[in-house]
């Protein structure tokens, strides 16, 4: 990894300042609003004084590809998420802006320990997250899946009706199913949604993917490297990464799924996760 030259830092906005909080929890919403700010204003001051270039984007603001020598997201993994949409080759870094109610998986570095992480980045570990690339329509969607996307109806007490076909190695598994989704997830997404679908964890740098149909008594989970997938519904939804960011996906649409190109974060992924569940 060369020199770091210039910085893109992304940052969230915490509850107090959206406002979306109930009043008995105020006095913690503005605790973690300044736990926030201070991660937010150490980072900022800290590249201001190491006379590194760099620009400063709120998170929902975001809708371009974002390029640097080191790609910064100040938050949480939710944060993160949102970012890794929009970064192609570039490092990334999560910086756990409140390390005391958040476990921030993403996060290689917190407010105590970034600065050191920054000025020894050549010798920080570092992960290759496998990413979904899909396609909608034959029309290439700009954002990489970090974790998993949901194939489902508009409302989520609907049933979803959809086709699939699954490749692994050359085994093709079809699919024609009504039930509550499609749930199809990275090795990264297997510790999350999957997991709690009861799906096993693999190991998030694996070139390949599971699925899992939801509330489906024949269900099964499948390993696949690509996949075809159809809508036999009228207000079919992709949900990309959680609820936030999503496509429609109409009846007779075909979204195609292979691999993206990699996200290079700063930080030793697999081994967190070891530890995490020890």
């Amino acid at each position: 990894m060369k020199k770091i030259n210039n910085v893109i830092l992304v940052y969230k906005k915490s509850s107090y300042e959206l406002k979306r909080y109930n009043s008995r929890y105020e006095q913690h919403v503005k605790l973690a609003h300044k736990r926030q700010k201070d991660t937010l204003n150490a980072v900022i001051n800290f590249l201001k004084l190491k006379k590194i270039k760099h620009q400063i984007f709120y998170r929902a603001e975001l809708n371009k590809i974002l390029n640097a020598d080191l790609i910064i997201s100040v938050g949480g993994d939710g944060t993160f998420l949102e970012v890794s949409h929009y970064v192609l080759n570039s490092p990334i870094l999560g910086i756990n802006s409140d390390a005391q109610s958040s476990t921030g998986f993403f996060c290689h570095a917190n407010k105590n320990n970034f600065k050191e992480i920054i000025e020894n980045i050549e010798k920080e570990p570092k992960t290759k997250l496998t990413r979904m690339q899909l396609s909608l329509n034959d029309k290439k969607i700009k954002q990489l899946v970090v974790n998993d996307i949901l194939i489902a109806h508009k409302n989520p007490a609907a049933t979803t009706k959809y086709e699939a076909i699954l490749n692994y190695n050359k085994n093709i598994i079809k699919l024609k199913n009504k039930d509550s989704g499609l749930l199809l997830s990275t090795g990264s997404g297997s510790s999350a949604f999957m997991y709690n679908e009861g799906g096993k964890k693999f190991d998030i740098d694996k070139d390949y993917f599971i699925a899992y149909a939801r509330a489906n008594r024949n269900s099964e989970f499948f390993y696949f490297e690509d996949a075809k997938i159809e809508s036999s519904s009228y207000l079919g939804r992709i949900y990309i990464d959680g609820p936030h960011l999503n496509y429609s996906f109409k009846l007779n649409s075909i979204l195609k799924i292979t691999k993206g190109i990699k996200l290079n974060v700063i930080g030793d992924l697999n081994n967190k996760r070891k530890k995490i569940e020890e």
